[in-house]
């Protein structure tokens, strides 16, 4: 689950980070047409390189330590979303939908997998690739403002699903046999729901510390600058 949730800060980081104009011009007259500003997230580029990572990994079915070695984020061209800014009201809310995502990279595990079978020995190292089909995240951000007018997130809300994933971890081994990964996507989105309800408190409120700490130099006018769809 951490390891979506990196994934998902690598594209969140990777949208946030376009060039600032050189006036509020944009942003003005976004108000002056109203308090709505639609479709909040930039065109993102199709590959993302994510730093190396080490987790510990406690889910229903996969407990251990894993690391991700040179992890290139694929095929997000097709990213999309309903997000609105309500300016007024300072919230954002909406659905972002990813229809399609690859993560390939090199990985290192050591761990217990259940299996049918029950509880086995995970271990392994080498090469990794997981697609991602119909990922969809409903989201639900309340913004407040500082005594120093800065923008900060006060509340975050984030209900995601999946249809399907798929992968490839040849190097995976339990009790002397390779690992089909695939295995761990049967009913992925009813573990996910579960995992997230015991993971997602957690876990936002982390990306709510992270984004704010981006945020903490920005004004609402400087936040809308940032998101207003460039002409």
């Amino acid at each position: 689950m951490k390891a979506v949730i990196l994934v998902a800060l690598a594209c969140f980081a990777s949208a946030l980070a376009v060039p600032r104009p050189e006036s509020l011009e944009v942003a003005r007259a976004a108000i002056k047409n109203g308090p709505i500003i639609q479709g909040i997230i930039p065109e993102l580029n199709q590959t993302i390189v994510l730093e190396d990572v080490t987790l510990e990994i406690d889910a229903t079915n996969l407990k251990g330590v894993f690391s991700l070695f040179g992890g290139v984020v694929t095929e997000l061209n097709s990213l999309s979303d309903d997000l609105s800014l309500d300016i007024l009201r300072l919230t954002i809310e909406g659905n972002v939908l990813v229809p399609l995502v690859k993560l390939t990279g090199r990985f290192d595990i050591l761990g217990q997998i259940l299996l049918n079978s029950g509880l086995h020995e995970l271990s392994g190292a080498g090469d990794l690739t997981v697609t991602g089909t119909g990922i969809t995240a409903y989201i639900h951000v309340k913004l407040r403002l500082t005594i120093l007018l800065k923008v900060q997130i006060s509340t975050l809300t984030v209900n995601p699903s999946i249809v399907s994933c798929e992968g490839s971890a040849p190097g995976a081994r339990s009790d002397g046999e390779q690992v089909d990964i695939n295995q761990l996507c049967v009913g992925i989105d009813v573990r996910l729901q579960e995992e997230w309800a015991v993971q997602g408190p957690t876990i936002l409120a982390d990306v709510i510390e992270a984004v704010n700490e981006f945020l903490k130099d920005l004004t609402l006018q400087d936040l809308i600058d940032l998101i207003t769809p460039k002409p």
